[in-house]
């Protein structure tokens, strides 16, 4: 998209506007349920809180998907940010980290060959590179939330494992009744996350994702490990992961 500096500007001020007008603004991170929750926020303030893909116009195009807190921030102003209530929702990494690649899975954003514990061996050797290009697939929770000096910006921080507790939290404040009662897109096809996961793959999510691990208190949760064998990422084909064309009500 190009625009000039001054059309910029006009864009960003009428964003503003509108954001201070909703009164609120979600830093969406991936595979917390942010399609669902976005598509909720999008019915009740507009197309300006849509996904990127919905979106009809160059002003809504300057805010995509997966921004920053602090991105968002420098973009609308100071006094918007601080204006409204802001809001988020994290999820265990490991958790979080079998959902995108069930997710990208599906899309075929990745290899239907590539099991998930070479996914995370190669995530762990090339960020920022090749299938990992995009920054969104491997920043932690707190990468998103908090500004140069570590400090978290935003008013309320849910977690996916309480979600409908907090997103009840969430509803009240911003005055959306019932917000959180869609699901699209889940993956999660009634497997936990433990089950994918081999000694080796475990480490290494905890060692990329030590900041949320520590800032939120998150733990590796095994479930029936005598089951997992060696981590279903290691077996192809594992029906778990298989390709659906059509959202789902799972989470």
């Amino acid at each position: 998209m190009n625009l000039s500096r001054a059309k910029r500007q006009v864009l960003l001020v009428d964003a503003a506007r509108r954001i201070r007008r909703a009164g609120c603004w979600f830093v969406d991170i991936p595979r917390t349920s942010s399609t669902s929750i976005k598509s909720e926020l999008h019915a009740a303030f507009g197309p300006l809180f849509a996904k990127s893909d919905g979106a009809r116009s160059r002003d809504e195009l300057l805010l995509r998907d997966h921004l920053k807190a602090r991105r968002v921030r420098d973009m609308v102003g100071q006094r918007t940010w601080s204006g409204i209530f802001t809001f988020t929702v994290v999820r265990n990494p490991w958790d979080r980290m079998a959902s995108l690649y069930r997710y990208r899975l599906r899309a075929d954003e990745i290899p239907p060959e590539l099991t998930f514990t070479s996914y995370v061996e190669l995530l762990a050797r090339s960020r920022g590179d090749g299938l990992f290009h995009y920054p969104a697939h491997y920043m932690s929770c707190i990468d998103f939330i908090t500004d140069s000096h570590g400090e978290e910006m935003v008013s309320f921080i849910a977690r996916y494992e309480r979600r409908a507790m907090d997103l009840a939290t969430i509803s009240e404040r911003i005055g959306l009744p019932r917000l959180g009662e869609t699901h699209l897109y889940g993956t999660n096809g009634g497997v936990h996350y433990s089950r994918y996961y081999t000694p080796t793959t475990r480490d290494i999510i905890a060692d990329m994702y030590a900041d949320d691990i520590e800032r939120f208190d998150y733990v590796f949760q095994d479930d029936e490990p005598a089951t997992r064998a060696e981590g279903l990422g290691a077996i192809s084909g594992f029906p778990a992961v298989g390709r659906r064309t059509r959202p789902t009500c799972s989470s």
